[in-house]
């Protein structure tokens, strides 16, 4: 990862963590039961390929071999693409202050 600051860090990892919960490849979090952390696993390595810059297909390629081998879902293909998108913009933003932020909805 990067040498930003740990506030910085646990920042970035909350947002990354609304991203993919409001994405809930796995539809689990319309439960209010559910617990928020079921994306957990996927924040620090898709923090990871943002850092190294992946490309949006190759970070969507990675979500969805991930949705289908740790959750055992079929992933929609495009949903993970639009996904990866939103991530990359919002890594930019974050990041460099490229582009407004998207939202998480």
């Amino acid at each position: 990862m990067s040498d930003l600051s740990r506030p910085k860090l646990h920042a970035e990892y909350r947002e990354l963590r609304d991203l993919l919960c409001a994405w809930d490849p796995i539809g689990v979090m319309d439960d209010p039961d559910w617990p928020r952390d079921e994306y957990d696993c996927l924040v620090a390595p898709v923090l990871r390929r943002l850092d190294a810059g992946e490309s949006p297909e190759s970070l969507a390629a990675f979500l969805e071999t991930e949705v289908r081998a740790h959750f055992g879902a079929e992933p929609v293909t495009d949903a993970a693409r639009t996904f990866a998108e939103r991530a990359e913009a919002w890594y930019r933003q974050r990041r460099f202050g490229a582009g407004p932020a998207p939202s998480s909805t």
